[in-house]
């Protein structure tokens, strides 16, 4: 495919080149359960970074 790119057209993004253009070389934020929970769903954020003040915001259902 690479001898049919035309010239000037980029490399399609791809999942690591996304992550690099966000972070760098910083790692990337990684959703963890947090302690004594054992879930993601409830509470606050599962990313430990987060503001504990910030609430989920979860839809209503119908």
């Amino acid at each position: 495919m690479e001898s049919r790119r035309a010239p000037g057209v980029p490399e399609a993004p791809t999942h690591a080149s996304l992550v690099e253009a966000k972070y760098g070389d910083a790692d990337p934020r990684q959703p963890r359960p947090n302690p004594n929970r054992g879930d993601n769903l409830s509470g606050p954020s599962p990313y430990h970074d987060s503001d504990p003040n910030v609430a989920a915001q979860f839809p209503a259902a119908l």
